[in-house]
């Protein structure tokens, strides 16, 4: 962030970073302001008091200075050496170096023929303060912040972080003429499509009921289809719920199976399983079942015609072919019983 963070100062000149979250200046710095110690935020100096800084005074080199005293006559004046490069100078002080310029600027050349060192390499060379005049030099002044140093000036308080909570929605009386009706309070759709796959089961995941995927091992995935009586092979979106199985199957304390339950509870009697029967006809399928076939109709009916004749029709066992599609009962004509008064 390159302004103050104080709300309503927005400067974006002499700025101090924030301490991360994890120092214990941070608790400091935030009883004060509004800041999280994320390390990209800063707080200008109007914020801080004169006793919270430390000035640091110190000569500055001018980029335009050139060696120009204490310099012997000799040729090759210069060498690269620890301390000062100028031979004869034995000045070893690191506080009163100043660095050899770079080869490509342009105060280079004008050092090099001064120094004589025009064809060697100057990277790393320095040279002392010693040889250069007093007006060479210009004088900076640093502030830092101490590490005590916490912010107190211009600071708009109270400072308070509010947390936004999601709105509630108003709770609507009920009126007097519902009160006898039993209706559901609670929201008890599914938070899934996922469906038990046993036959004649539609439940789904709710609050108490949970959905178990069928084994990957082939001999324990084999047990699983026999034991809810289903032919088809299970896919990836197959589940069996949790009432099929009982209490004893579930490890304590927890929803997860043991390795070795099958489900054995609430199980259909019969395999629900249809099979498809291919037939030289394409438009023509026979399906076979394996659920318990409808008992006969026995049954019988009376009917009477307008005036002093009647009719009395009666059908005694007489069985519905099941390959009949029409919905018309196959009757055999001799057993009808016809009587004229």
């Amino acid at each position: 962030m390159n302004c103050c963070v104080i709300p309503g100062c927005g400067n974006k000149f002499q700025l101090y970073r924030v301490p991360n979250s994890g120092n214990n200046r941070f608790r400091q710095w935030k009883k004060v302001a509004p800041v999280f110690g994320t390390g990209s935020e800063r707080i200008c100096s109007h914020h801080f008091i004169e006793t919270d800084f430390v000035e640091n005074i110190r000569k500055k080199l001018k980029s335009t200075a050139i060696p120009s005293i204490n310099l012997p006559a000799e040729r090759l004046k210069a060498s690269n050496k620890i301390g000062c490069c100028v031979l004869g100078c034995r000045s070893k002080d690191i506080k009163n170096m100043e660095k050899f310029p770079s080869m490509t600027s342009k105060a280079w050349l004008k050092w090099a023929n001064i120094l004589g060192c025009a064809e060697a390499n100057t990277a790393g060379w320095k040279i002392c303060q010693k040889h250069f005049k007093d007006d060479a030099f210009t004088t900076v002044t640093s502030r830092y912040l101490k590490n005590s140093a916490v912010p107190t000036k211009k600071l708009k308080r109270p400072v308070k972080i509010v947390e936004i909570h999601r709105r509630q929605i108003k709770q609507i009386p009920t009126e007097q003429c519902l009160l006898d009706h039993d209706y559901v309070k609670e929201d008890v759709r599914p938070k899934s499509n996922r469906m038990c796959s046993v036959y004649g089961c539609t439940t789904k995941t709710s609050k108490g009921v949970f959905l178990h995927k069928f084994p990957k091992e082939r001999i324990k995935m084999t047990a699983w289809v026999h034991a809810i009586k289903s032919g088809k092979k299970p896919t990836k979106n197959s589940f069996v719920c949790s009432q099929h199985f009982h209490d004893s199957d579930y490890n304590t304390g927890s929803n997860i199976l043991r390795k070795s339950a099958v489900p054995s509870q609430n199980i259909p009697l019969t395999f629900s399983q249809e099979v498809q029967i291919r037939t030289d006809d394409p438009y023509k399928r026979i399906v076979k079942s394996f659920r318990k076939p409808k008992d006969s109709l026995n049954s019988y009916e009376t009917l009477e015609v307008s005036g002093n004749s009647s009719l009395e029709i009666t059908m005694q066992s007489t069985e519905v072919s099941q390959s009949d599609r029409s919905g018309f009962c196959a009757v055999n004509a001799a057993q009808w019983d016809k009587t004229e008064n």
